[in-house]
């Protein structure tokens, strides 16, 4: 049964999710914060802690959980601490790093792919005492362009013979012309389209590139607020001659008052 108001109207108390409750306490809300979510009064909400006591106990402990991040979060920071920086970047995840990024299209890499797909020799001839030369397999002229799969590795006199005539044309009446090379031809420039198409639809996603450690060192503000709140009788508006220009204690006169107190615990009695 709905809890009723002294006026006889349902209280609102009965429809509020505790759950979302805790999740704004520990996320650090104050009550009047959580009263404005709720829509109620911040008098409603008070007097909900003060008639309903499990309400109260799993407030208070929902806030005190926030409260003890926030102190360990000031006494790492005092202390000084190791922080992990965990970075992630776009990467074509097919293993395919080609150095598009730098607005290259045909780069070192895919020659070396092309000639070792050769065995080093003449695409054409199948020569491997010449030295090899970049072919446009289509010609700069007929509109190719030096990219990834319009290269292959040719010898001088082939290229020569060549210049920028069609390859359906030239290669039939080439001297060095094979059966057997010419379906090597036909399978690296299916596998360069294959590759090309993986590259265009594959869709890059994060991955871990690297992990930087930092250390950080201790926060003198962190420090005073600490040793101000924790130990006011010792350090709390205490001027000595090491403080700074704003009167305050300075890290150097807390550390070794901190010193001298422990030191001065574990001195044996006479």
């Amino acid at each position: 049964m709905a809890e009723k108001n002294k006026g006889g109207r349902p209280s609102k108390y009965g429809g509020v999710d505790l759950e979302q409750v805790s999740k704004l306490a520990k996320a650090g809300w104050t009550d009047q914060e959580m009263a404005d979510f709720f829509e109620v009064d911040i008098s409603t909400w008070h007097r909900w802690k003060g008639k309903h006591s499990s309400f109260r106990e799993s407030l208070r402990d929902w806030k005190k959980e926030a409260d003890q991040r926030v102190e360990r979060s000031l006494y790492e920071s005092a202390l000084g601490y190791v922080s992990y920086e965990i970075v992630e970047e776009l990467t074509a995840g097919n293993g395919l790093t080609r150095l598009r990024e730098r607005g290259e299209t045909f780069t070192p890499e895919d020659w070396d792919d092309a000639k070792s797909f050769f065995d080093n020799t003449c695409a054409y001839c199948g020569d491997s005492n010449s030295k090899l030369t970049k072919d446009h397999f289509v010609p700069l002229s007929k509109g190719g362009k030096l990219e990834f799969g319009n290269v292959l590795p040719c010898c001088q006199r082939c290229n020569s013979s060549k210049k920028d005539r069609i390859f359906a044309d030239w290669y039939p009446n080439c001297s060095g012309y094979s059966e057997e090379r010419l379906k090597k031809i036909e399978e690296y420039l299916a596998d360069c389209r294959q590759l090309l198409e993986e590259e265009n639809t594959f869709d890059p996603s994060l991955v871990v590139t690297k992990k930087i450690t930092r250390k950080n060192p201790p926060n003198p503000n962190s420090i005073r607020y600490w040793l101000n709140n924790r130990m006011p009788d010792v350090y709390k508006d205490r001027q000595t001659v090491d403080a700074n220009v704003n009167g305050d204690l300075s890290i150097t006169s807390a550390l070794e008052m901190g010193r001298a107190r422990a030191a001065k615990r574990d001195k044996p009695e006479d």
